[in-house]
């Protein structure tokens, strides 16, 4: 490690001094940092391989057949460099898909594949059908870790709510105004729904987590800014609570996929890039 560091303060003046010297013999100075280069890949140690390349082009840019040799390499340091970072997200993705699975024991994924793209984890007992005729708080996340709170009403009229409060003694969290509603008559009942999606529930879903095991009593607000008390229960709570634990583990998935995912198209674009023999390197 102590050599590694030693190097890379010298390389600056070793790049100085050889600057004069690529004059006279170009492709021999451009060999040393190329076999510099081609040591450090040996070893692993790509950002200080792919700064000896870069000298090439710097300071020696006549060494025409040594810095094509460096552009070959530089496409094995690339595909090196993705083929660890793949090996390592897969092995992270190991380590959080088995805790998902041990996480998932409450749940159920609720997913039509031939009309949804993104399904969504529910409580069950929190269902509409399993629901009819109830004014209650419920909760789904996506399966990329998205929450969503849905607020339902019913009654012999509508009172147009677009707004939540849940509250415990003097304490309270109040989603802000959506106009992401909808409401519908059935068998002359009148149906209500508000949704507070993922970072627009005012801090509703954290807060009825962290106060999971106090009574807590919710209010629906209607446009006129009137509230109507609706029964929170101890199941609903519990649900919910539930559901906020679920997305993060979904989310750290999520950008662990998507770090893999990009390190297998560079990977691709690379190998195209060996195969037709052309630069993918950028090293000019």
């Amino acid at each position: 490690m102590k050599k590694n560091i030693l190097i890379m303060l010298l390389a600056p003046f070793a790049v100085l001094t050889m600057a004069v010297s690529c004059k006279e013999d170009p492709e021999a100075k451009a060999s040393v940092f190329y076999a510099n280069a081609l040591d450090a890949f040996t070893q692993k140690n790509y950002t200080y391989a792919k700064q000896q390349i870069d000298s090439i082009r710097i300071v020696c840019p006549k060494a025409f057949q040594t810095r094509k040799n460096a552009i070959s390499l530089m496409q094995k340091i690339e595909e090196s460099e993705q083929l660890r970072t793949i090996a390592y997200e897969d092995s992270v993705l190991t380590v959080l898909k088995a805790s998902l699975q041990k996480s998932l024991s409450p749940f159920k994924l609720e997913k039509n594949a031939e009309y949804q793209d993104m399904g969504n984890w529910v409580v069950e007992s929190q269902n509409p059908e399993n629901n009819v005729g109830r004014c209650y708080l419920r909760a789904q996340v996506e399966e990329t870790g998205k929450i969503t709170l849905i607020s339902t009403w019913c009654g012999s009229r509508n009172i147009h709510h677009n707004s939540v409060k849940v509250t415990v003694g003097d304490t309270y969290a109040q989603s802000p105004v959506t106009d992401d509603i909808y409401e519908y008559k059935d068998l002359g009942v009148c149906y209500e729904k508000c949704n507070l999606k993922d970072g627009e529930d005012g801090g509703i879903a954290a807060f009825i987590a962290l106060n999971r095991d106090k009574d807590i009593r919710m209010s629906v607000i209607s446009s006129d800014g009137k509230g109507t008390a609706v029964t929170l229960t101890p199941k609903d709570r519990k649900s919910i609570a539930q559901l906020y634990d679920l997305p993060q583990v979904l989310k750290t998935i999520a950008e662990h996929q998507a770090m893999r995912d990009e390190a297998d198209r560079k990977l691709k674009f690379t190998r195209a890039h060996m195969q037709s023999g052309t630069e993918a390197s950028g090293l000019e």
